[in-house]
C-alpha cells in the first residue's frame, strides 16, 4: 500500500517515482518519452489503477496479478517500466512517431506480446525493494511493504 497526504498529490508523487526509476532502467526510453513531452500520466495512471487488466490478454494480467500480491506496488513499477523496454525492444518504441507512440502507449498491442519475452523483460528491471523505498522517500510517499 502507498500512503500519500492527498489523491491529486498522491498521483503525481507516484509519477515522480516512476519517471525517477524510468530515468535509472530504461534511459533511452526515458529520453524518448521526455523529448515528446508525453508525461506518464498519459498511460501510467490506467496501467497501475486497473493493474494492466485493461491493457493486456487475461493470461498475462494474472500472472501480474500474482506477483502484485506478493511483491505489491514494486511489481506495478517494475511492470511498467518492463513493458516500456519490451515495447522498444519488439517495436522500437523509440523510434515512433508522435502519434503512433501515443496510441501504443494508450492501446498496448498486448496480443502481439510474447508471455514469456515481456515477463524477462519486467524481471530484468532489477528493481531492489531499498532502491524503490529511497525513490518514495524522494517524492514523500510512505511506502508499506507487503505482508
Amino acid at each position: 500500500r502507498m500512503d500519500t497526504p492527498n489523491g491529486a498529490a498522491g498521483v503525481e508523487a507516484h509519477c515522480l517515482i516512476f519517471l525517477e526509476l524510468l530515468e535509472e532502467f530504461a534511459p533511452e526510453v526515458y529520453r524518448c518519452l521526455d523529448g515528446y513531452g508525453i508525461p506518464p500520466q498519459t498511460y501510467l495512471t490506467e496501467w497501475y489503477l486497473t493493474a494492466f487488466a485493461r491493457s493486456l490478454p487475461l493470461d498475462h494480467v494474472a500472472r501480474i496479478w500474482d506477483r502484485l500480491v506478493l511483491d505489491g506496488y514494486r511489481f506495478l513499477c517494475r511492470r511498467a517500466i518492463g513493458v516500456l523496454r519490451y515495447l522498444d525492444a519488439e517495436f522500437h518504441l523509440t523510434r515512433m512517431p508522435f502519434d503512433v507512440l501515443l496510441m501504443t502507449l494508450t492501446q498496448l498491442p498486448g496480443e502481439r506480446f510474447d508471455e514469456e519475452d515481456l515477463f524477462s523483460s519486467i524481471l530484468g528491471v532489477a528493481l531492489s525493494r531499498d532502491r524503490f523505498q529511497k525513490a518514495c522517500k524522494r517524492h514523500g510517499v510512505g511506502f508499506v511493504p507487503p505482508s
